[in-house]
């Protein structure tokens, strides 16, 4: 396969060689070719099949993550049991973990850095040919906010590779409607951020006047659920229009083009400015409201014709 692939899924099962990147999002997820860029994979379980090469570097988070194939660069991991048993060309880093085995077959020539409430199970045979440095994680209350920030810094893992893989479907599958969105949302950004916080205010109000009437309670409904589902797809658009106006600026183009690359580009913008307070959240507030605006104003476009 040509490019970066991105895939997302239950059973993700990789059986074709990549010549580019591979982002993966899913429950079981089975490497099994070779992949000649960098990988990202998150899931409850993550395993690179023996004999398979990654050719660049590798950043893996799971429940269960298995690596019986070579990573050709670094590799990172955050999982519950970790099991290495192939060659690291870089240093191997796990953030955190409550099992780590290096197994006889595995050769690391870097770096060995772990985080773990008990020290890894080196099988004999192993190769670390760099340090070995060793964090030991407490178990017991003192270390609970370490915890607890370690959960919701791996839920925020999940939520962005997450949104990454959405936006990319919408900007690989509906590139043709999402193009003509960001071109309406740019070309009058002010009608349709004012049209979005009209539509956001506005249409839960009418929903559910209709709703408690004995008459407009169906439509009520209809118009409730429509809104839930304008608003859900308004925070992964934004997110294609920001970046999509973003790439055109930096690249000099005449025209807005989305590319599952450009949309990756406006999650990760959202990403950082929502660390920001105040400004960040209301930068990202006004691009979900003109998101609103457009999907808002295409919806009623279908309902006329």
């Amino acid at each position: 396969m040509e490019g970066d692939v991105i895939l997302a899924g239950g059973n993700v099962n990789l059986t074709g060689e990549v010549k580019d990147d591979v982002r993966i999002a899913g429950g079981q997820i089975v490497i099994g070719n070779d992949i000649a860029g960098d990988l990202a994979a998150a899931g409850g379980s993550v395993q690179v099949v023996k004999g398979i090469m990654i050719g660049k570097d590798a950043i893996l988070a799971g429940g269960r993550v298995v690596i019986d194939g070579d990573v050709n660069g670094d590799l990172q991991i955050g999982a519950g049991e970790i099991v290495v048993n192939g060659k690291v060309a870089g240093n191997l880093t796990v953030i955190g973990t409550e099992r780590l085995m290096i197994g006889k077959d595995a050769v690391i020539e870097g770096d060995l850095i772990y985080s773990s409430p008990v020290k890894a199970d080196i099988v004999g045979g192993a190769a670390i040919k760099g340090a070995t440095k060793f964090n030991q994680l407490e178990m017991g209350r003192k270390n609970i906010r370490g915890e607890v920030a370690g959960l919701l810094g791996f839920i925020g893992l999940m939520k962005f590779l997450s949104a990454i893989v959405l936006v990319s479907v919408l900007a690989i599958f509906f590139k043709r409607q999402m193009t003509d969105l960001s071109k309406t949302a740019m070309g009058n950004f002010g009608h349709e951020l004012v049209g979005g916080l009209i539509v956001f205010l506005v249409v839960p109000v009418v929903s559910v006047i209709l709703f408690v009437t004995f008459l407009g309670a169906a439509v009520g409904g209809v118009l409730l659920l429509a809104y839930v589902l304008l608003v859900v797809l308004a925070m992964f658009v934004n997110a294609v229009i920001l970046g999509s106006w973003i790439a055109k600026i930096l690249l000099k183009k005449q025209e807005i083009e989305v590319s599952w690359l450009n949309a990756a580009l406006g999650v990760f913008l959202l990403s950082i400015v929502s660390f920001i307070p105040i400004f960040g959240w209301l930068f990202a507030f006004v691009f979900f409201l003109v998101a609103v605006g457009v999907l808002g104003e295409e919806f009623w476009k279908k309902i006329r014709n």
